[in-house]
């Protein structure tokens, strides 16, 4: 097998020294590494624990890009990238004292890789301070954020307009939709402009004038990695929310209690007319939405979580023998 790309990107010798001149000042109970191609610099510091914090499973997700690539070259490059990613986590995993997922589904994933190391789910958060609950504001508006040339996120929006906004759009009167995210494709921001009921402002500073204004927030995210963060953005706001099966996996969330999941096309679309035409569901949604923000993924319940992980990194590795070696 080869070396994953996100290693040769990440590899530098000036990063390599900085540690090594950090190393001989100060003394560190535990290193975290944030992604699987740092793995290597954790042998500089020999004497902490460690911890590898996976985003996402990155050898999934690369397959399923490669099980969806239309180009037969570009299937088997993706291919061959997730395997190299596999090997390389089933090396650098079990030497780290834990391993860190998002969801209990994503450690399920990774676990054939880690043999006896710790996997600790410590789920993505958000700030309740700053998303606070707002008033519905009624009418007939959605919204969809996220990074516009990210791969869910561009298979997501092109899925809502192929797929969604010709029915629905034709079955509800006054829609309109605020598409929000860095870097549109051509082909939405041409859409906003044959079509005024398409808004596609690209990046802004502050997402919540968005959130505050619409009525719903739609996730039709078929494929990715981790959690959406975008969804914990709009429960912390009360947001009632139509989500595919996948954009919700891997989050504590109940369908018809915290947000209406559907999957199809024509599912989809009635499910945002029901929330439009029913103001006593969008406000049970919103309550038991914020609900379980508060409860499971507010910053604070979150740091106690990673604190249990950092504790148990910093226990292990007074037991274990384990070493590592840069590659």
């Amino acid at each position: 097998m080869g070396e994953p790309y996100e290693f040769r990107w990440l590899r530098s010798k000036e990063m390599a020294q900085r540690l090594q001149r950090l190393v001989s000042r100060f003394r560190f109970d535990v290193i975290h590494a944030d992604t699987l191609g740092l793995a290597p610099y954790v042998s500089i510091v020999p004497s902490a624990g460690t911890v590898l914090n996976h985003h996402d499973i990155e050898s999934a997700l690369v397959q399923r890009r490669a099980a969806s690539e239309p180009s037969l070259l570009l299937r088997m490059f993706w291919a061959r990238e997730a395997a190299n990613l596999l090997a390389a986590e089933r090396h650098w995993c079990p030497l780290f004292d834990v391993n860190m997922v998002v969801s209990d589904d994503e450690g399920r994933l990774l676990k054939p890789s880690c043999q006896e190391s710790h996997i600790r789910v410590v789920p993505n958060g958000v700030d309740i301070g700053y998303f606070t609950p707002r008033e519905d504001p009624g009418g007939t508006r959605l919204l969809f954020c996220g990074r516009l040339d990210q791969l869910a996120n561009k298979g997501a929006i092109t899925f809502f307009f192929n797929s969604i906004w010709p029915q629905l759009s034709g079955r509800v009167k006054n829609l309109e939709i605020d598409v929000v995210g860095k870097n549109p494709p051509a082909w939405l921001r041409e859409l906003s402009r044959r079509d005024s009921r398409v808004h596609v402002p690209g990046f802004v500073d502050d997402v919540r004038p968005y959130f505050q204004k619409a009525t719903i927030f739609v996730c039709p995210i078929t494929d990715g990695g981790g959690t959406r963060l975008k969804i914990l953005d709009a429960l912390a706001m009360g947001m009632p929310i139509v989500s595919t099966t996948f954009a919700a996996s891997g989050l504590t969330l109940r369908d018809g209690t915290h947000l209406l999941i559907a999957d199809s096309p024509e599912a989809i679309t009635q499910q945002i007319i029901r929330l439009l035409d029913d103001k006593v569901l969008r406000q049970r949604l919103a309550r038991e939405a914020v609900d379980v923000v508060r409860q499971v993924y507010s910053w604070d319940t979150i740091g106690h979580s990673l604190t249990g992980a950092y504790e148990a990194a910093a226990v292990r590795r007074r037991t274990r023998t384990g070493k590592f070696s840069l590659c």
